[in-house]
């Protein structure tokens, strides 16, 4: 409103400005979050409307340099060297936190504590070297937004993991324990999942558990479930075809279709090629 104000109000005197400011206001419309934007970094979104607000500025600057009063122009001249100065600091700042994607996470999160997106792809980078710092991370993206299914299954394919770890170990009892808890995480994650493909090695996952508990049936339509919302998920393909093979002659036909169907899908795979 304010600024729709001093648009009208210049139009006459100073159209730059006035122009400036209508370009501002519309390049930066679509991005208000009116419709809600899922993303981590929005300084790409500032790119168009800038220009526009450096054009509002020089119709401000072109204003007052009218003015015969040359203590006037000098605080012009003096404001504008310090809006370069701090904008140019500013750039050097942001740019260290776009020497790495784990420093971008981390930028997002300072600015803002309850990024559940932030946290949850912090705990995604740092897995491998930290399960256990990954592990928090997923609880906090949870914790600050119920909703990120993600976070949840990513804790529920954690558990699995390890539990399959140690069945293999013989340490089956322990292992079952964690199964529990994978089973009990993933499918949380998928009553919010809709229809987002990565739910497709989340079933995988709940058939890796159904097939340990001999729940072959069980197993079967998990696959199936992953393949449906996720037609690229080849550890579905290759899990499916396992357990087709073990089943009816019927079975088995359909299973070396699947293998063959994935083949097509990634000839490099040499496991699909040894099947």
């Amino acid at each position: 409103g304010l600024l729709a104000g001093v648009a009208v109000m210049f139009y006459r005197i100073e159209r730059r400005l006035t122009f400036g400011i209508a370009w501002f206001v519309l390049a930066l419309l679509p991005v208000l979050n009116i419709i809600p934007i899922r993303t981590m970094y929005n300084d790409r979104f500032l790119y168009v409307p800038l220009v526009g607000f450096c054009m509002a500025l020089a119709g401000v600057f072109t204003l007052v340099m009218r003015n015969r009063k040359w203590s006037t122009k000098v605080a012009v001249v003096g404001v504008s060297s310090v809006l370069v100065v701090l904008g140019s600091f500013g750039t050097i700042r942001r740019n260290r936190d776009w020497q790495s994607w784990e420093k971008l996470l981390r930028a997002a999160i300072r600015v803002d504590e309850k990024h559940s997106f932030a946290w949850m792809e912090l705990g995604n980078l740092v897995v491998a070297k930290d399960e256990q710092a990954a592990r928090r991370y997923w609880q906090k993206a949870i914790s600050v937004n119920p909703s990120e299914w993600y976070a949840r299954a990513k804790l529920g394919m954690s558990d699995y993991l390890e539990g399959r770890k140690l069945i293999k170990e013989g340490k089956v009892k322990e292992g079952e324990v964690l199964y529990e808890q994978a089973m009990e995480y993933m499918r949380l994650s998928l009553v919010g999942a809709g229809t987002d493909y990565k739910q497709g090695i989340v079933h995988v996952c709940i058939a890796g558990i159904y097939t340990h508990r001999n729940e072959i049936d069980k197993a079967e339509d998990e696959l199936r479930l992953a393949l449906k919302v996720d037609p690229l998920c080849l550890n579905a393909y290759g899990e499916l075809a396992n357990l087709l093979l073990r089943g009816t002659k019927a079975q088995q036909k359909e299973a070396v279709e699947i293998i063959v169907k994935a083949h097509r899908l990634w000839p490099a795979n040499h496991l699909l090629a040894r099947k």
